[in-house]
């Protein structure tokens, strides 16, 4: 048991779940929570905790767990009445019955996380409390007092199911429908608007404990200041007026303080009850305790004290000039921030006795890292829980700061350590960190909502441009895109139109992948990924160029080669560097590892790709804003999951191949061209820009309809047939690709060696397929395939040329039999005078073999001259 609630402490922990341990078999905090309620703890902590014992485990609701909100239900019967009401809206029914669901003692838990900034409605209702902002939950594998175990019904391990995401109109549908389970009212217990609720109270022996703390300090001369500054603190923590109040009078009591009443008002007046009351951001003081102990006492003496205040009111000064975290719970380090003398140090708790009277102080260990931090800016973003920084450290000796944008706690780290600021490696991680959550608990770093990369986003119910340019386009210059698509298509990919076109109509909604995405994560839509594949020279990596051309982004950022993504971590940067579509070329070995392609599907579907232990402990999540086109000779995909629905699969055939002569005059002729392309690309940006009611992911309308309304923009028709699309009939069919590969040789010796004869002044050649087939035969100008009377011998000679194109045949057994069908049977016969074993087949089944792969009786394919 002790060895499985620690890995669902860390699970939890690694999800964005803030988890606090319980006394065991009981629903009681072991530990003083509050501080819980604004960050996330420390894997140290959570291994003090829940390592070698029977504690329980709670979740804490709320902001820091995600917006996290849960339904408990304390009757089985009133849930089920729940389901069924639900069941009544087809959306919310398909969100309630794929979240967490877990078997509680008497009861159910309903796991949602809320997509909202602000605090929400939360309350009891009969035998329900909706439990969110400032409550926990006491989680799985914990066991109920009545000695039932919590036990998950859905779940990430075991069922697959997350949390679901809901918006805030769907949760009061959520609150409506269970008012009307239960015929009652929600009784409100949130603070809906920000609002600092005082109602925690303190006890006798915490009030005389704070006395003693401010005993040394409360002398004449500073006690108005240490009361205005103490009761802006305890309003700050949401303590009770009344206990407040019992505070100060004994605080004047036991010193004799002539000027209680005016100690009295300064604190009615911070609580708002007489005169003016201060506004909350000057609450924050210019000064504070911590000086008024610096001056009296020593420094180690003045920390030991602002500590010990933090804990008793679990809430940190306002406005410290020094930053105290605790990095170690056994040896009771602590990480400092000195911010007056912009130092980072690490501290540890020393306890003297003196008299009946104990003395706590901190006492300085070792300095960490030379300067401070400044100017501190935290970027949340709106779809992902890694939060990046817009930082100012400053270096005193050296009078200048270092500024940087923008840049994760790692990248903050490397770039001290680059500058020789870094005097502990082994400490200054751990520290850095500690101090930076400080600063965000305590509300010395700003905080922002930002997009952190270049892209396209779903934000207020439009698509947001970041850190784009939208450019503006003409008409001439669509004209000149479409007309250079149409060359594209019936020209230079006429053997190949349909992938072609099938991959440039997903190819121009890539960049809005990760919006759409956004747009119906309730309904989990997305867009696929391309995946193009077939032999070397077909036309699928300059298809995939091609889009990226359309992007004005054929760069070597959006090209890469397997290499550069053959890991998670390789692949997650790739994944969260913009929006737009990525190319990687020879991609196939991607989906032999296991790792990469969880991490694949996730980010396909979803707005975070999670890499992952082998016990399935999320180790690192990546935010995933690109999407991959990828090219690659053979089709190595065995995953359904993937081949399903999250991959477009485009197979290039083998008689799109294009020789040297062809490459070269595409590359001279072509290529030069391709960046007018970028018009198309911008007209497809601002019209979703302009009507993002349209974005969907239906890409194959909504594909067609953006053609239709560029070509109609620019005044020119379609080369081509918008509703065409590639669907490979033959995928599982391994001859159509040896079939390709003969009429290419036979149409090479025709070409090149057959006679024609000159007739009125112009060379005739054949024109019938089947005539050039029985010409070449005839002519014996195939080593590989011999004539005689009726029969056609194929020699062993026929595999070198398959394996030429990469196609590797066993035997010639095999080949018989791969086309036994149309009469090939394996014999011993002699082609050339000599006793050989050979595939022999009758002429008239071989012109049949042709025109069914081929069409011939229908379409006459193309022949060069």
């Amino acid at each position: 048991m002790t060895d499985e609630i620690l890995d669902y402490a860390l699970f939890y922990h690694t999800y964005g779940l803030s988890v606090i341990p319980l006394k065991p078999k009981e629903k009681v905090p072991l530990i003083k929570w509050e501080k819980y309620q604004k960050e996330l703890a420390t894997i140290d902590e959570i291994k003090k905790w829940f390592e070698n014992n029977e504690n329980n485990i709670a979740i804490i609701c709320g902001k820091v767990s995600g917006n996290l909100v849960v339904i408990d239900f304390d009757d089985a019967e009133i849930y089920e009445k729940f389901l069924k009401e639900v069941e009544k809206d087809s959306e919310l029914a398909e969100i309630i019955n794929n979240t967490w669901l877990v078997k509680t003692g008497k009861g159910y838990h309903i796991y949602l996380r809320i997509d909202i900034d602000k605090p929400v409605k939360i309350g009891k209702l009969q035998k329900i409390d909706v439990k969110g902002e400032g409550g926990y939950v006491v989680a799985p594998p914990s066991i109920h007092p009545s000695g039932k175990t919590y036990e998950f019904v859905r779940f990430s391990k075991t069922t697959g199911h997350e949390i679901r995401v809901i918006t805030e109109e769907q949760y009061k549908k959520i609150l409506t429908i269970l008012e009307n389970v239960t015929e009652s009212t929600i009784t409100d217990t949130a603070i809906e608007k920000g609002e600092i609720r005082h109602d925690k109270k303190l006890s006798e022996n915490t009030i005389l404990r704070i006395i003693d703390i401010l005993s040394p300090v409360y002398k004449e001369g500073v006690r108005h200041d240490i009361v205005m500054y103490l009761s802006g603190w305890l309003y700050k923590a949401g303590i009770e007026l009344e206990s407040a109040k019992k505070l100060i009078l004994l605080l004047c009591d036991k010193f004799k303080d002539e000027e209680c009443n005016d100690r009295i008002y300064t604190l009615e007046r911070t609580y708002g009850l007489k005169g003016n009351q201060p506004p909350k951001d000057r609450l924050k003081t210019s000064s504070g305790l911590y000086e008024i102990f610096s001056n009296v006492l020593t420094e180690a003496d003045a920390l030991g004290r602002i500590r010990q205040l933090e804990e008793i009111l679990e809430s940190a000064e306002p406005q410290p000039k020094v930053l105290i975290e605790l990095l170690n719970y056994e040896k009771e380090i602590f990480a400092i921030a000195h911010l007056e003398r912009c130092e980072i140090l690490t501290a540890t708790r020393k306890v003297e006795e003196n008299g009946q009277d104990k003395i706590e102080r901190l006492v300085y260990k070792d300095r960490v890292i030379i300067g401070c931090p400044r100017s501190v800016t935290a970027i949340e973003s709106p779809f992902s829980q890694v939060i990046k920084y817009d930082f100012a450290w400053y270096i005193p000796s050296q009078n200048r700061e270092i500024k940087l944008e923008n840049v994760t706690v790692d990248e903050i780290l490397a770039y001290l350590k680059a500058n020789g600021l870094v005097l502990r490696k082994n400490l200054a991680e751990d520290v850095l960190n500690a101090i930076l959550n400080a600063m965000l608990r305590k509300k010395i770093a700003n905080v922002k909502t930002g997009f952190d990369a270049p892209g396209f986003y779903w934000h207020d119910n439009k698509i947001l441009a970041n850190k784009i340019e939208v450019r503006k386009h003409t008409s001439d210059e669509v004209r000149e895109a479409l007309e250079l698509l149409n060359e594209l298509i019936n020209t230079w990919f006429a053997r190949a139109k349909e992938q072609f076109v099938t991959a440039v109509k997903l190819g121009l909604l890539l960049p809005f992948s990760f919006a759409v995405k956004q747009k119906f994560k309730n309904e989990k839509g997305f867009l696929p990924w391309l995946y193009l594949y077939g032999k070397k020279n077909t036309g699928k990596t300059t298809t995939a160029e091609i889009i990226l051309y359309i992007y004005n982004i054929m760069n070597r950022q959006h090209e890469l080669g397997v290499g550069e993504v053959n890991t998670e971590a390789k692949l997650g940067s790739v994944l969260a560097s913009d929006t737009f579509p990525h190319v990687i070329n020879e991609g196939a070995s991607l989906f032999d590892k296991p790792g990469l392609n969880e991490v694949i599907k996730q980010a396909i579907e979803g707005v975070i790709a999670r890499q992952r232990f082998e016990n399935k402990t999320i180790i690192k999540e990546y935010p995933a804003f690109a999407s991959l086109i990828i090219t690659t000779n053979e089709m190595r995909i065995t995953d359904d999951a993937l081949t399903q629905k999250r991959l477009v699969l485009i197979r290039y055939p083998i008689e799109a191949q294009a020789d040297q002569v062809k490459i070269k005059e595409f590359r001279e002729k072509v290529v030069p061209r391709l960046p007018k392309l970028k018009a198309l690309g911008d007209f497809v940006v601002s019209y979703l820009l302009e009507h993002p009611d349209e974005l969907t992911y239906d890409w194959i309308n909504l594909s067609k309809k953006l053609l239709e309304e560029a070509y109609k923009f620019a005044s020119v028709g379609p080369g081509f047939d918008l509703d065409m699309l590639y669907v490979d009939s033959n995928e599982e069919d391994p001859r159509v690709d040896i079939v390709a590969i003969l009429w290419r040789k036979i149409m090479e010796i025709y070409n090149k060696r057959v006679e024609v004869t000159y007739e009125n002044g112009n060379y005739v050649t054949l024109t019938n397929p089947i005539g050039i087939l029985h010409s070449v035969l005839e002519a014996r100008l195939l080593d590989f395939m011999v004539l005689k009377g009726n029969e056609v011998f194929i020699r062993p000679t026929i595999k070198q040329l398959l394996e030429e194109y990469g196609i590797k045949m066993d035997s010639m057994p095999s080949l018989a039999e791969l086309f036994a069908d149309y009469g090939f049977r394996y014999e011993a016969r002699k082609p050339l005078g000599k006793t050989e074993k050979v595939v022999v087949v009758n002429i008239n089944d071989l012109d049949k073999l042709f025109s069914e792969f081929f069409g011939f009786n229908t379409e006459t394919p193309d022949v060069e001259n």
